[in-house]
């Protein structure tokens, strides 16, 4: 019985530990730059290399390998993920254990701006291998994960399309010289800002977007949409086009939020022979989700007169950078970056959008859940009103432990891509036919320089503060 005990305990300490903290090792070294040792640390973490949590894995190995440079095995890795999403290889028995006890359990699922970023990145890896018909099969999936979101959230509301992603996707039309496709991608990015008033998920229209949409429109002869989009940009786009090698540079700055564990208090009612739970607040008033009933009935439910029910629910945590100014230095002029994507807002965003239709489908758990635990408990009990009172002491002590076990079990899923970064600025600057010196300018002073050899009309980088 000791060890018993001593396994709860042990529960008790894991069910206490967000998925961070057990693996903060990694995510330590990864936030300093220590490429190796943080490749080691992944390598040696449990929770990482688990069965549930092997997306996790696949999406942190392929980003730690991109940020070392190796490419083509950050892609191995980033397809595994593809593979594994596409194929959805989750188990029936991961499926009820992370129904019945947390859905910490079950195999980790993708936030739907996850998948937008890993085709970012598996683009960015093809680039920088020298396949550009790699990357703009990338560019065009990125096409098809909208349409799949459109079918699943037609009448929500709900983050649907990332401006950031179709601004890649027209990058990449154009390094392929695809005009058409180019400005297509472009105008829809701009159409998301447009619909929104200027500004789509914290992030406001980059003028480079704006000049984008109306270069392209002009080299295909879309000249209606060049006047009506000049019209809607206030601005008179320059006919001259010059013919200096262009760079495209991508400054990923900080680190993502993390998710920590927050408890929520509902009690549960009934009108009309329907279920639904209430928060103290009134804030909540979610209906039973009756697809979590299986045998039971509501008047099964009823029956516990429960008062309460403690919801352990994930929220973020925003890891602030401290990166306050960014700018470039090209050949000593300054040019401004614009953010183009801000991962820490899409990610409380997302969880905003789902917050209620999670909270019934746990509240209708935890209620399953008492109810099998209380039918747990009292046949423990009356199997041992028919033996000696040792048996009796011994079936009181297992039904605290099924209590015991219910309460500390209990635990919000903290899992996510943590490595991504908290935001990501762009700037497209003219450079030199032989080489230009480019510096990065975080916080006044220079951070990073770099020589940069133009080798095409069009070339793209990527560059990555973690701090």
């Amino acid at each position: 019985m000791n060890r018993a005990f001593a396994l709860l305990w042990m529960l008790f300490f894991l069910s206490c530990a967000t998925y961070h903290e057990r693996a903060a090792k990694y995510y330590g070294y990864y936030s300093t730059g220590e490429w190796v040792k943080a490749n080691k640390a992944l390598e040696s973490n449990r929770l990482l290399q688990s069965n549930r949590n092997q997306l996790l894995y696949f999406f942190e190995k392929g980003k730690l390998l991109h940020s070392m440079g190796v490419y083509d095995s950050s892609n191995y890795f980033f397809n595994l993920a593809d593979v594994y999403m596409e194929d959805q290889r989750k188990t029936i028995g991961n499926a009820v254990v992370g129904t019945i006890m947390n859905p910490m359990m079950k195999p980790y699922q993708a936030e739907d701006f996850e998948q937008f970023m890993m085709h970012y990145y598996k683009a960015l890896n093809y680039y920088y291998l020298g396949d550009i018909n790699a990357a703009l099969v990338e560019a065009r999936r990125i096409s098809l994960k909208e349409y799949a979101l459109d079918d699943k959230y037609k009448r929500d509301k709900r983050y649907q399309q990332d401006a950031f992603s179709l601004i890649v996707q027209g990058i990449i039309y154009e390094l392929s010289n695809d005009q058409n496709n180019a400005f297509i991608s472009y105008r829809n990015a701009a159409n998301l800002y447009i619909d929104n008033d200027g500004v789509y998920y914290n992030v406001t229209m980059p003028q480079q977007l704006q000049e984008d949409v109306l270069r392209t429109a002009y080299k295909v002869g879309f000249y209606d949409e060049l006047s009506r989009y000049e019209g809607i940009f206030n601005k008179r786009f320059n006919r001259n086009l010059s013919e200096d090698p262009e760079l495209i540079l991508f400054v990923e700055t900080g680190n993502a939020p993390v998710k920590v564990e927050k408890n929520l208090f509902f009690t549960m009612n009934s009108h009309g022979g329907d279920l639904f739970f209430a928060d103290q607040n009134g804030g909540f008033n979610i209906p039973f989700n009756t697809a979590m009933m299986g045998s039971y009935s509501a008047r099964d439910l009823n029956s516990l007169n429960i008062k309460s029910f403690r919801v352990a629910f994930p929220g973020y945590v925003e890891r602030l950078s401290t990166v306050k100014s960014l700018s470039l230095q090209v050949d000593g002029t300054p040019t401004s970056l614009e953010k183009v994507e801000d991962i820490n807002t899409l990610a409380f965003e997302v969880l905003r959008q789902r917050t209620v239709q999670e909270l019934a489908s746990t509240l209708s758990r935890l209620a399953v859940k008492k109810l099998i635990e209380e039918i747990a408990v009292k046949a423990a009990k009356e199997a041992a009103k028919k033996d000696s009172s040792k048996s009796q002491a011994t079936a009181e002590l297992v039904g605290l432990g099924i209590q015991l076990f219910s309460a500390l079990s209990e635990k919000a899923d903290t899992r996510n891509w943590q490595s991504l970064p908290h935001s990501i600025y762009y700037s497209r600057v003219k450079v030199k036919n032989d080489h230009s010196n480019i510096d990065v300018v975080v916080n006044g002073k220079v951070y990073h320089s770099f020589e940069f050899n133009a080798q095409d009309q069009l070339t793209i980088a990527n560059y990555t503060i973690t701090q």
